[in-house]
């Protein structure tokens, strides 16, 4: 079954907010690879701020940390091992993008969901 065509492109409905799936891969204890994967909400920036993020000025590139301040708002399907899905505070998500690789697969998750795909300055 193929998905319905839209109608058109309906300005006033474009949301500030999308969700986007975001892959990490883990090494366990035992040295094997866990596949874990959640949903970031990232904040949809106009052209003129994907732009300044993409051309660098005097300053570089943006580092991950500074893409993750200006787009990554939020995220669903990130548990803890009580099953109790883990709220969307500062504090959680500092702990969330201090697990290596998690920050840098946030900034490709969010880069390929606007059409960009490379490596930011870490």
């Amino acid at each position: 079954m193929s998905a319905k065509p839209n109608k058109g492109f309906i300005l006033d409905a474009v949301s500030e907010h999308y969700w986007y799936p975001v892959i990490v891969d883990l090494i366990d204890e035992d040295g094997k690879t866990q596949k874990f994967e959640f949903d970031a909400k990232f904040k949809r920036l106009p052209a003129s701020e994907l732009q300044e993020i993409f051309s660098p000025g005097e300053s570089g590139a943006l580092s991950d940390d500074e893409v993750c301040d200006r787009v990554f708002k939020g995220w669903r399907k990130v548990f803890l091992s009580s099953g109790d899905e883990v709220p969307v505070t500062d504090d959680n998500r500092a702990t969330l993008l201090a697990i290596t690789p998690t920050r840098a697969r946030v900034v490709a998750a969010w880069m390929k969901s606007v059409g960009i795909e490379g490596k930011l300055k870490n």
